[in-house]
């Protein structure tokens, strides 16, 4: 539907328009209780990552392409704060990402973004 398409683009530019460290704590979320849930063997990697972060929109291209770079600098934030290890997946260069106890703690504790710095 129309408002379906308006509330995906809404969502989709406000991810694209959030500081880095904000959009990094909405990221890490994804490792969470309430996140991908992914099934071991499956990646977790950006498109995916992106995908989740409109879970409750439509998650065509059109929606989540504008929030991949986005998600791929805020995965590299939580890396350095090691929050998130990032690992090759399968062949090629592509990459998937898991919490690390640092960042389950942060978690937990509600406070990633405190974690990330101002």
């Amino acid at each position: 539907s129309k408002e379906e398409k308006a509330a995906a683009q809404s969502e989709s530019d406000r991810l694209k328009g959030l500081p880095v460290e904000d959009l990094a704590a909405e990221v890490m979320e994804a490792f969470g209780p309430d996140g991908l849930q992914t099934r071991s063997g499956h990646q977790q990697g950006a498109v995916q990552i992106a995908q989740w972060l409109l879970r409750n929109h439509l998650t065509k291209v059109k929606y989540t392409q504008p929030v991949l770079a986005p998600t791929i600098e805020a995965l590299g934030i939580l890396d350095v704060a090691g929050l998130i290890d990032t690992r090759n997946f399968g062949s090629g260069n592509a990459r998937t990402y898991n919490s690390t106890r640092l960042g389950e703690q942060a978690l937990a504790a509600s406070d990633v973004r405190a974690r990330l710095g101002a």
